[in-house]
Protein backbone atom coordinates (compact mmCIF):
# COMPACT_ATOMS: atom_id res chain seq x y z
CA UNK A 1 0.00 0.00 0.00
CA UNK A 2 2.65 2.53 1.04
CA UNK A 3 4.79 1.50 -1.93
CA UNK A 4 1.91 2.23 -4.31
CA UNK A 5 1.56 5.73 -2.90
CA UNK A 6 5.29 6.41 -3.22
CA UNK A 7 5.34 5.38 -6.88
CA UNK A 8 2.54 7.90 -7.53
CA UNK A 9 4.54 10.72 -5.94
CA UNK A 10 1.81 11.43 -3.38
CA UNK A 11 2.94 13.52 -0.42
CA UNK A 12 2.50 11.64 2.86
CA UNK A 13 1.82 13.64 6.04
CA UNK A 14 2.24 10.73 8.45
CA UNK A 15 2.12 6.95 8.64
CA UNK A 16 1.48 4.57 11.55
CA UNK A 17 1.85 0.82 11.99
CA UNK A 18 0.38 -1.17 14.88
CA UNK A 19 1.65 -4.73 15.21
CA UNK A 20 -0.69 -5.42 18.14
CA UNK A 21 -3.73 -4.54 16.01
CA UNK A 22 -3.13 -7.45 13.61
CA UNK A 23 -0.57 -5.44 11.65
CA UNK A 24 -2.96 -2.60 10.88
CA UNK A 25 -1.55 0.59 9.42
CA UNK A 26 -2.65 3.91 8.01
CA UNK A 27 -1.17 6.62 5.85
CA UNK A 28 -2.42 10.22 5.87
CA UNK A 29 -2.06 12.15 2.64
CA UNK A 30 -0.76 15.72 2.82
CA UNK A 31 -3.66 17.44 1.09
CA UNK A 32 -6.67 19.69 1.65
CA UNK A 33 -9.03 18.02 2.36
CA UNK A 34 -7.06 15.38 4.27
CA UNK A 35 -7.30 11.77 3.06
CA UNK A 36 -6.27 8.61 4.87
CA UNK A 37 -5.66 5.09 3.54
CA UNK A 38 -6.17 2.46 6.24
CA UNK A 39 -5.22 -1.21 6.12
CA UNK A 40 -7.25 -3.16 8.70
CA UNK A 41 -5.06 -6.16 9.44
CA UNK A 42 -7.78 -8.15 11.15
CA UNK A 43 -10.42 -7.76 8.43
CA UNK A 44 -7.87 -7.62 5.58
CA UNK A 45 -9.63 -4.53 4.26
CA UNK A 46 -8.18 -1.36 2.76
CA UNK A 47 -10.26 1.76 3.31
CA UNK A 48 -10.08 5.27 1.86
CA UNK A 49 -11.29 7.93 4.28
CA UNK A 50 -11.72 11.71 4.10
CA UNK A 51 -11.64 14.15 7.01
CA UNK A 52 -15.00 15.92 7.29
CA UNK A 53 -16.09 18.02 10.25
CA UNK A 54 -13.11 16.80 12.33
CA UNK A 55 -14.01 13.14 11.82
CA UNK A 56 -12.99 10.46 9.31
CA UNK A 57 -15.67 9.36 6.81
CA UNK A 58 -15.35 6.28 4.61
CA UNK A 59 -15.24 6.91 0.86
CA UNK A 60 -14.42 3.38 -0.27
CA UNK A 61 -13.71 -0.01 1.28
CA UNK A 62 -11.82 -2.69 -0.65
CA UNK A 63 -11.30 -6.30 0.41
CA UNK A 64 -8.80 -7.10 -2.36
CA UNK A 65 -5.22 -7.54 -1.23
CA UNK A 66 -3.89 -4.97 -3.70
CA UNK A 67 -6.18 -2.10 -2.71
CA UNK A 68 -6.17 -1.12 -6.38
CA UNK A 69 -9.66 0.41 -6.24
CA UNK A 70 -8.75 2.51 -3.21
CA UNK A 71 -5.61 3.87 -4.88
CA UNK A 72 -7.55 4.66 -8.09
CA UNK A 73 -10.23 6.50 -6.09
CA UNK A 74 -7.59 8.43 -4.12
CA UNK A 75 -5.86 9.55 -7.31
CA UNK A 76 -9.21 10.65 -8.78
CA UNK A 77 -10.03 12.58 -5.59
CA UNK A 78 -6.62 14.30 -5.53
CA UNK A 79 -6.86 15.20 -9.22
CA UNK A 80 -10.25 16.82 -8.58
CA UNK A 81 -8.84 19.20 -5.94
Amino acid sequence: MLGSLKTLDISIACAEYDEQAFGSRYVEIDSKPRYRVVHDGRDETIVLEIMKYNDWSCLLSDKTKSGKHVIEKLVAELNAI
